[in-house]
């Protein structure tokens, strides 16, 4: 029998067909508003798999023809094909560029002219192994992540029985400490960037105040601003979703100071039009350089993590923080930014000794 369940945040449809284990997306987001359609689609599936039993039983199926070789090139063009997107400024978008920079790494252990249905488990533990000793554990989590994505495509495209990615060759993720900025390094960041421009410092100063992801920042436009309610609508591409922010008191001093523009432009116009990741995180890195801490680890990221901490830090409950990150459950909020709430604890454990 079908079985339904729930995948990057999406129902998908398990099912058996000619002795062999299939999967299906429903194209449904995972919410109650969708599970009578997604059931509706599991029943017309479960139709499917019982007529194919029946034609098993009583000799009725027409054996399939000799699929032909789909070579692991061939296989990446056709997924691409499938994730690619450009922005409004014709740039590519950074889910498929990050995609392109882990299958480049991958076609260097694994020729590009294999038979997709020859990659097993050993070709994707030989490739972990060597990131392992390349990158970090982090950074070997995400090329597994985009891996993984590829092969569920191949899967459910039926162009391979089941993916190569099992759990026994993923190692363990190994939770490193958070970095955050320091109070001095930020202010002399800041300072700096303003020296280059005036942009810098608002950009860099707007994902200080909301945590956001820079390549989710550029997407961003002026009628996802919501003066009267108070909050900025933020599409979270990294999970298909979509947040109200809300504009809390620093972040409207600094919108009225810095981005007074915003209530003057169309609705469609994006908030930074000729920026993009790549360039301000070039900048990010020459400041960085420039000021001479370079061994403080500090990256974009580093922004959100900031965020994150701070309010963290003076109490903002969990599923608040979950949903200002945009994180699907608590569970993730708790494994990267609780650990650094000690002064929230420290403040109530001192209230009760009182």
């Amino acid at each position: 029998m079908a079985s339904l369940y729930k995948y990057r945040n999406q129902y998908y449809i398990s099912f058996h067909m000619n002795g062999k284990r299939y999967t299906k997306s429903t194209h449904l987001e995972f919410n109650d508003a969708n599970k009578i359609e997604a059931e509706t689609a599991k029943k017309e599936v479960e139709k499917i798999e019982k007529e194919n039993k029946l034609k098993i039983k009583y000799g009725a199926v027409v054996p399939k023809n000799k699929t032909p070789k789909l070579e692991l090139v061939d296989a990446v063009e056709l997924y691409l094909k499938t994730i690619k997107k450009t922005t409004a400024n014709e740039k590519q978008d950074t889910h498929s560029r990050t995609f392109e920079v882990v299958i480049k790494q991958f076609l260097e252990e694994v020729k590009p002219d294999t038979d997709v249905t020859k990659i097993n488990k050993s070709y994707i533990r030989t490739f972990i192994r060597k990131k392992e000793s390349e990158v970090a554990n982090a950074t070997v989590h995400t090329y597994i992540r985009y891996l993984k994505g590829f092969f569920n495509y191949l899967v459910e495209e039926e162009y391979v029985d089941k993916s190569p990615i099992v759990k026994r060759v993923i190692p363990k993720v190994v939770k490193n400490p958070i970095i955050t900025f320091k109070e001095k390094d930020i202010k002399e960041i800041l300072t700096h960037s303003k020296l280059k421009s005036q942009e810098y410092f608002v950009i860099y100063n707007f994902l200080l105040l909301t945590g956001i992801r820079p390549g989710d920042l550029f997407e961003i436009q002026a009628g996802d601003f919501d003066f009267k309610k108070k909050i900025i609508r933020i599409k979270i591409s990294k999970t298909s979703r979509t947040i109200d922010f809300p504009i809390y008191n620093e972040l409207m001093k600094f919108i009225n100071k810095n981005l007074t523009r915003i209530k003057a432009l169309p609705p469609e116009d994006k908030i930074f039009k000729i920026y993009s990741v790549e360039r301000i995180g070039k900048t990010f890195r020459k400041i960085v350089s420039e000021l001479s801490l370079k061994n403080q680890s500090y990256n974009l990221k580093t922004f959100r993590k900031t965020f994150a901490t701070s309010f963290a830090d003076m109490g903002l409950t969990e599923g608040d923080l979950a949903d200002l990150l945009g994180h699907s459950t608590t569970a993730t909020t708790r494994a990267f930014y609780k650990s650094k709430n000690a002064g929230a604890i420290r403040g109530r454990m001192e209230a009760l000794g009182k």
